[in-house]
């Protein structure tokens, strides 16, 4: 009987760890899918230089040279 509680001991234990290692593996894939809100990135394609802002409840403002270059910067 001994035995039998320390397999299952190590088998609750190797359980737990897989499942913090799928929840931490599931929580980096869904905030690697978020855009980049801050800073500056270059893209390629674009007339003159385009700007995108975000108000404080997430609404995007583009400023460009061109409707070309606002349809580009918004993706």
């Amino acid at each position: 009987m001994h035995k039998a509680l320390k397999f299952a001991a190590r088998l609750l234990g190797v359980l737990l760890i897989l499942l913090v290692l799928a929840l931490g593996i599931m929580l980096w894939t869904l905030r690697s899918s978020l855009p980049t809100l801050d800073g500056e990135q270059a893209l390629p394609g674009l007339g003159a230089a385009a700007t995108v802002e975000r108000d404080a409840l997430g609404v995007a403002t583009v400023q460009a040279a061109s409707a070309a270059d606002a349809a580009r910067a918004l993706g």
